[in-house]
């Protein structure tokens, strides 16, 4: 799933476009069982003296328990404390109370019933000043729109992300409002049946959006923006149209009945910060409004696409999902680059940029020889998502589909090991498995020695680091050890990022070398975080006088990673590194 990223740092973005994309409903290929809990969310948006509050009632059938725990919002991907903003929290049912438990984020709801109970509540806006980059996951309530999300404004029963679910939402919002979601667009009241993980990941965006359709065969996608965008909403629309072009041509798959894509630009005192994450059968995207398409935000986009078939079409994430996240978010690391690069949207030398940053986050992280067990016992302790998954499930594709391509004499891809985990998944029809990395090995194994089938397992779960030869990427680009400095800043990030002037600017850093002065005013600013190969342009204002510097936030040396160069003879532009190379 979806990970916000800072845009400026390769796949780290913040944008503020709802741009919500409605694709493939692998809910309704679950098999729904006789247990399921029916989840009926009555949504009604009322404005009081300026102020948007949405007011929730939620009915409840099918508990199995007297004793139930109610979920308060809390949590939009790694972020959390984001249910600041829910007041009013009472029973509407006979004979319910809800009492406290240990957990402020959660609640026990006892009811005499044991079947049903009801529950209401309201959300507000919890935070002050213009939309910008730090508060895009809290929820966006104003008098002419609205953007929430299930980890941010709705209360729920406590689930498992495979617990079936027949879930509705009924939505009373003013007459000529827009409204589309992860469920549907424009009608009042959409209905979902499925896992609870499809609903627990899904957008709802209402209000003065301009709603555009793009229909294909059986595919409708839908594009949802609002405000002034440097971008036309025709361009956006074929932009991202070309997009799914590129992943359904790599998987050889048309059955994307729906998907939504959101956009919500910053407000206009923002300036190079762009970013997005990935819902279901959506995609949400913020942004300043002078940023368009840049390659960070691209490459999210297409991550965030690529997981509609892994794992959506392969199998349903299990309970404990830090066992595959090597596959789910590693290996469609691997591919976001490369079927940009296939698409004509990236240039070789971006390609291999994008390539060498995963493999220098992989190397240089110190998480590097973690093992999987110790990645779930983090998680259960409320540790987040550990980039290491995204960096090492990479370099393990990289490798895979080298090794691949090398025994069967470029007969064969890692592509066809991804299809073939597709099919596999229509084949179990209404069982649709929970997906394992047994399961990925199994597959694996049919095109990969004995011996590179323990060496992957090594990798995957951290024994052995992932190495592979220099000659990987030939004839294009040859693999050389460098240097790589420690990236540093030079000052405060977080009084540059949240107040925008320079603090604890440190002696003898690059930032202090380029003349940037302590307590510097900062009116401008372009950094990509944690990467070092990229300069930072920031401009000041000091004496009422405009400095505009440029520096290489560079420190001391982290030791030797391999990254790969083109070679010297190479045209960037037209070379086809054999692992490029379409199946």
């Amino acid at each position: 799933m979806l990970t916000m990223i800072n845009m400026r740092a390769p796949l780290r973005c913040i944008i503020q476009f709802v741009f919500c994309l409605l694709v493939f409903n692998y809910g309704n290929a679950f098999a729904v069982t006789p247990t399921e809990i029916k989840l009926r969310y009555h949504l009604d948006s009322q404005l009081n003296n300026e102020q948007l509050v949405l007011h929730v009632r939620l009915d409840m059938k099918g508990m199995t328990s007297k004793r139930s725990v109610l979920v308060l919002p809390s949590t939009w991907g790694d972020v959390n404390g984001l249910g600041n903003g829910i007041q009013h929290l009472r029973a509407e049912s006979a004979n319910t109370k809800i009492t406290d438990t240990s957990d402020p984020l959660r609640k026990f709801l006892e009811v005499s019933d044991s079947t049903s109970a009801s529950i209401s509540y309201d959300v507000l806006k919890d935070w002050d000043g213009p939309l910008r980059e730090n508060v895009r996951h809290l929820v966006h309530l104003e008098p002419t729109w609205i953007e929430i999300n299930t980890g941010n404004a709705l209360i729920h029963p406590a689930l498992k992300p495979s617990d079936p679910v027949d879930c509705s939402f009924e939505w009373s919002i003013p007459v000529g409002w827009s409204l589309a979601t992860s469920f549907g667009v424009r009608d009042r009241q959409q209905h979902f049946r499925g896992v609870w993980d499809r609903v627990q990941n899904a957008v709802f965006v209402a209000g003065d959006f301009r709603i555009h359709k793009q229909k294909r065969g059986r595919e409708r996608l839908f594009l949802a923006v609002r405000g002034t965008w440097c971008v036309s909403d025709d361009e956006a629309k074929k932009k991202i149209t070309e997009i799914f072009a590129i992943e359904r041509a790599f998987w050889k798959d048309d059955d994307f009945p729906y998907y939504l894509v959101t956009v919500v630009p910053f407000d206009s005192s923002q300036r190079g910060v762009s970013g997005g994450g990935g819902f279901t059968d959506a995609f949400s995207i913020h942004t300043a409004p002078e940023e368009g398409f840049t390659i960070g935000l691209l490459s999210l986009f297409t991550h965030e696409l690529f997981h509609a078939w892994n794992p959506y079409k392969i199998g349903r994430m299990p309970n404990a999902p830090e066992d595959i996240y090597w596959f789910t978010e590693g290996f469609t690391t691997y591919y976001q680059s490369l079927l940009l690069w296939r698409g004509g949207l990236l240039t070789t030398q971006q390609y291999l940029n994008a390539m060498n940053q995963s493999l220098r986050n992989y190397y240089l992280s110190p998480s590097r020889n973690i093992t999987t067990k110790e990645l779930i016992q983090l998680a259960q302790s409320g540790h987040g998502k550990d980039q290491i998954s995204y960096d090492r499930g990479a370099a393990i594709a990289l490798w895979l589909d080298w090794s691949i391509r090398r025994k069967t004499h470029s007969q064969k891809t890692l592509g066809d090991v991804m299809r073939e985990l597709v099919l596999e998944g229509r084949t179990q029809g209404h069982s649709f498995p929970e997906l394992t990395s047994d399961q990925v090995f199994a597959v694996t194994s049919k095109y990969i020695s004995v011996d590179e089938q323990a060496q992957m397992k090594a990798f995957v779960n951290g024994i052995v680091n992932v190495k592979f030869p220099g000659d990987a990427l030939q004839p294009c680009a040859v693999e050389q050890l460098v240097d790589i400095p420690r990236f540093d800043i030079g000052m405060s990030r977080d009084q540059l990022e949240n107040k925008r002037v320079v603090t604890n600017l440190e002696a003898g850093s690059e930032a202090q070398k380029a003349g940037i002065e302590e307590g510097d005013k900062v009116i401008k600013l372009s950094v990509y975080w944690d990467d070092v190969t990229k300069p930072v342009d920031l401009t000041v204002e000091r004496g009422g006088a405009i400095l505009p510097f440029t520096f290489r936030p560079t420190g001391a040396s982290l030791g030797l990673v391999p990254q790969f160069s083109l070679q010297s003879s190479t045209d960037s532009q037209s070379c086809p590194p054999p692992l490029s190379t379409p199946r």
